[in-house]
This record gives structure tokens, C-alpha cells and sequence, in this order.
């Protein structure tokens, strides 16, 4: 009897070998900072976001950063997502080598987050990097991916002109309060300042001219310049890369991604 149990343990080692093999890939962390971009508390701070996020999807929202990488950036964070995480999710990989950031999206995660979707991410998290403020761009990431997933599940997909809207942001009302106060201000003094003027004025030139000493022997319109504005017309060639929707391709490994990206 015990060598039956010996020998069926034997047999389902290898099985036993890859399902902690696997349990092991798809516990990997969602934040990896080989670049040490992040101080500890800005990456405990990111790594509780971005879990948040997951968990409450279900999905991997990952960030990675590199210096160097071997091929383009397009092939090596498809095949860095294929290795750790699961079918549905989305991360971000930054290359501080050349200054480089891409989104690779896999599942789910390509139809939430479209090609013009991923622009507009970049667009909000590039001042930030740039600045090297890499934690900020992180949480806004995050934050972003929320949104964003969070329209998908509720059948609203952001895409096109369809975008999250900012948060409220206190500091900025303040400082529109602040410069409404001023301007109301300026307007208030002045009124109460030319109530104080005892000496009219007249408008006119010729109020000032003692009738009948002036005479005018030619008259002449000359035309000195003009003022041309103009306004750019949007076209439907400047919108998103595919012009709505998600593009797609396979991996090395097999897997189907979308993505997007460039440099900052």
C-alpha cells in the first residue's frame, strides 16, 4: 500500500511542480522598479494603488521599470506581462535608457482601454515623468485604469472624444476664486476712485479747439493695416491612431495585446 501511495506522489510531482510554478507567475508583484525610481514610501504607495485596482477588477494593473532591454520595447513588454501576470490586464513599462513608456494591454484589457484611450493616459502621465515626479505619474495611472475599466464593465468604453473627466482639483478653484475676488475688487476701487475727480473731461478733440481757428484744406483716408485671425479646422485625420476602437497583436508567445506608447 505504501508503495502504491510512493509511486502515484511520484507521478503527480511534476503536476504538483507546475501549479506552484504557476500560482507563483500570477502572484508576481504588480510594481517592479529595476530602474529605483521610486523611493520605499512612494512604492509602497503605488503598489497599494495598483493592487486596489486589481482586486477590485480582477484584473492585473502592473507597472515595470527597466534600463536597457533587449528588441524594441513593443516585443519586450508583451513578453515581460506574458511571463508574471494573467489573460486580462494592462501595464505600463518604463525604459529609463532612452526615455521610453508603453502600455501593453491583453484581454479585457484591450477592449477597455482603446488606442485613443491610451493616448489620452499618456498625455496625463507624461508631465510628471518628465519632471521626474515618477510616483505621481504612477498614481495617475492608476487612478486612469480605474476609470477606465470601470467603463468597460459599465458598457460605457471610453474612446474617441469619450474621456474620463478630471478630478476636482481644490487648489485650482481657489485660484479662480482668488483672481474673480481681485478683478471684483480692482472694478470696486476704481468706481469709488473716480467719484473723488472734480475736473471733467471732454471726449472729443475738438472740444478743446476754439471754434472757427481751425481749417481743414484736404482730406484723406489712408489704410495702414489689418488683422487676419485664424482657426484651425479639426479633420478626421487628426483624431486616434485607428480612428476608434483597439489594434491589436499576437506575441511570442502566442497572446493577443494592444498598446501604445513613445518618449518623454
Amino acid at each position: 500500500m505504501k508503495n502504491i501511495l510512493k509511486r502515484s506522489w511520484i507521478a503527480l510531482l511534476p503536476f504538483v511542480m507546475a501549479m506552484t510554478f504557476g500560482m507563483n507567475v500570477k502572484a508576481a508583484s504588480r510594481l517592479t522598479d529595476y530602474a529605483d525610481l521610486l523611493t520605499p514610501s512612494g512604492e509602497e504607495e503605488v503598489l497599494q494603488a495598483l493592487d486596489e485596482v486589481s482586486e477590485k477588477y480582477g484584473m492585473d494593473v502592473c507597472v515595470a521599470t527597466v534600463f536597457g532591454r533587449e528588441g524594441d520595447i513593443v516585443s519586450f513588454t508583451d513578453d515581460f506581462y506574458d511571463e508574471r501576470y494573467s489573460e486580462n490586464g494592462v501595464i505600463l513599462m518604463i525604459d529609463m535608457s532612452d526615455r521610453s513608456w508603453y502600455i501593453s494591454t491583453c484581454g479585457e484589457g484591450i477592449k477597455a482601454f482603446t488606442d485613443a484611450g491610451i493616448d489620452y493616459i499618456g498625455e496625463k502621465i507624461l508631465g510628471d515623468l518628465a519632471d521626474g515626479y515618477y510616483a505621481e505619474s504612477f498614481l495617475t495611472y492608476a487612478r486612469l485604469c480605474d476609470s477606465f475599466i470601470e467603463g468597460e464593465r459599465s458598457g460605457t468604453i471610453y474612446d474617441g472624444a469619450n474621456m474620463p473627466k478630471d478630478p476636482y482639483r481644490v487648489g485650482m478653484s481657489l485660484a479662480i476664486a482668488l483672481a474673480v475676488g481681485v478683478i471684483v475688487g480692482f472694478i470696486y476701487v476704481s468706481g469709488l476712485k473716480s467719484q473723488l475727480n472734480t475736473v471733467g473731461f471732454n471726449k472729443d478733440a475738438e472740444d478743446y479747439v476754439k471754434r472757427g481757428s481751425f481749417s481743414l484744406s484736404e482730406k484723406r483716408d489712408s489704410y495702414i493695416y489689418s488683422r487676419v485671425t485664424k482657426v484651425r479646422r479639426e479633420s478626421s485625420s487628426s483624431s486616434s491612431r485607428s480612428g476608434g476602437g483597439s489594434s491589436f497583436h499576437s506575441s511570442s508567445s502566442g497572446r493577443s495585446h494592444g498598446g501604445g506608447g513613445g518618449h518623454f
